[in-house]
């Protein structure tokens, strides 16, 4: 099991200063870094220090942004959930993380099973993965998130990418509207099927 390195007994103030010293000291350590944004996120720790929102916080005390901060935490939460199969860690980074979120219940217990006997996640994952195809949804998000983060690290970053949220809320909205007419091909398909079974239509 992933042992647990901070103490949520103790005082919001104490709790905010151990959480930022991991973060500090620990950025390359991304599933504590992970752990100590989710308890400030959780507890709304930032409040303190008289932000109003999680993502104001993360920009103004350590120069992230929300999204970034959300995979960090993403990582912390995955992580936390295969140590229930294998007492060691096994992400080596934010991306297996992300990979691992989107496999299907499926696939994340074939992932489970194989770290379970002893695989590494880059294995595992492509066990998992092998012979599947992105969808188109998912591939234009990657390459506008992509563009986003390379945009972000200018100073005008920050406002060219909430201007392209609306591109990231029109990709979801339409993955939505293709799997809803998926799921209605399918509902007629039945129903033809139904039908001509019930009224078979004589040669």
């Amino acid at each position: 099991m992933m042992k647990r390195t901070i103490s949520c007994d103790a005082s919001p103030e104490k709790l905010l200063e151990h959480c930022e010293t991991t973060i500090k000291h620990g950025i390359k350590q991304f599933l504590a870094v992970g752990e100590a944004l989710a308890t400030i996120r959780g507890k709304r720790l930032y409040k303190i220090k008289g932000y109003t929102t999680f993502a104001d916080y993360c920009d103004k005390e350590w120069n992230i942004t929300k999204a970034h901060a959300s995979n960090l935490i993403l990582a912390y939460e995955v992580e936390k959930e295969l140590s229930t199969v294998v007492d060691k860690p096994v992400l080596a980074n934010e991306h297996q993380a992300r990979q691992y979120r989107k496999l299907d219940a499926s696939a994340k217990e074939g992932v489970k099973q194989a770290l379970a006997k002893g695989a590494e996640m880059p294995e595992a994952l492509a066990a998992a993965t092998k012979g599947k195809t992105p969808s188109d949804k998912l591939r234009i998000k990657g390459i506008v998130i992509k563009i986003c983060r390379v945009l972000n690290s200018t100073s005008e970053g920050k406002e060219v990418y909430e201007a392209l949220q609306p591109v990231l809320a029109w990709a979801k909205e339409y993955e939505e509207r293709q799997q809803a007419r998926q799921a209605a091909i399918k509902e007629d398909e039945a129903w033809m099927t139904d039908i001509q079974t019930k009224f078979p239509i004589a040669a």
